[in-house]
């Protein structure tokens, strides 16, 4: 059987959040689009890429809360939400507890207004995962099996509890592991490896911090550049200065495809994409040579 969470307040609220994260960011582009090339233009296009990346994790998590239920059978409890699956076996004899108003004290995870999906430390049972859109913690209802818990919404607790009863005293038609299911992709090794973060992070920063220096020398370099030299060192190619942003943009292009295959070579071989990041970062590097030789 499959028991939902009350979720009205969560999605007004991230619904509500996504909308004015949109509306700023439509408002920061129309702007951007009459404002002249400078640093000032460059950080109102930061804003507005933040703005969007906001939107769209506001806009998953949001879907995540209006996905969340709890399905209950013979053979075990599970929770869905978003790329999680948390499988609670019947076996483990999972029993309910009364909320009653226990001190919860937060840990990482999401926190929103009446949308918890984050580990908490709870008074009397300890860790505490929780799959849950209370308005308050008296509405509560806490899970406990083999040493684990959960805290879940229940619209009718009564209800849950009786088939909970009647799934255990039935016993599992099969057997299952306790454990928390993830996509593929949220699962990929990469996520947990600090040295290819940390690489992609330098290389992304020195592409942005390469857009900052063009569009603060922007105002100040003539309008047309020489952008190309043949072998013996002559110019061969001349554009407008606008065409000087296509150095951080090419240079992003290598990001985001090496970051893309890195993806796919830590699955077979870490060395393999830490060299792809490491090759981003020095594109990042090149380009920054390039673009100063350029403008001066």
């Amino acid at each position: 059987m499959v028991f939902r969470p009350p979720r009205l307040a969560p999605l007004l609220f991230g619904l509500g959040a996504l909308l004015i994260a949109l509306a700023l960011a439509v408002m920061g582009i129309m702007v951007l689009l009459e404002t002249s090339v400078s640093l000032t233009s460059f950080f109102l296009g930061l804003w507005v890429f933040l703005l969007l990346v906001l939107a769209t994790l506001t806009g998953w998590r949001t879907y995540c809360c209006w996905g969340l239920y709890y399905h209950l059978t013979r053979d075990a409890l599970t929770i869905h939400w978003g790329h999680q699956r948390v499988v609670v076996p019947m076996a483990e004899a999972p029993h309910l507890i009364e909320s009653r108003g226990k001190s919860i004290k937060w840990a990482r995870g999401i926190h929103w207004y009446a949308y918890h999906v984050a580990c908490g430390d709870v008074d009397r049972l300890g860790s505490t995962r929780f799959y849950a859109t209370h308005l308050s913690p008296a509405h509560l209802t806490y899970l406990q099996a083999a040493g684990r818990s959960y805290g879940l919404s229940l619209e009718n607790p009564r209800r849950f509890a009786r088939y909970l009863e009647t799934c255990v005293a039935m016993g599992p038609l099969s057997r299952q592991k306790a454990r928390i299911e993830e996509a593929l992709l949220a699962r990929l090794p990469l996520w947990r490896d600090r040295w290819a973060l940390a690489m992609f992070m330098a290389a992304f920063l020195a592409n942005l911090a390469l857009f900052a220096y063009l569009s603060l020398r922007y105002p100040h370099i003539p309008s047309f550049l020489s952008l190309h030299f043949s072998p013996s060192g002559q110019v061969d190619r001349v554009g407008l200065k606008l065409e000087i942003f296509k150095l951080p943009g090419m240079a992003l292009a290598v990001l985001g495809s090496n970051g893309l295959a890195s993806l796919v070579l830590h699955l077979k071989e870490r060395y393999l994409a830490l060299l792809a990041l490491a090759t981003a970062l020095l594109v990042q590097v090149l380009f920054w040579i390039a673009a100063v030789l350029i403008v001066t």
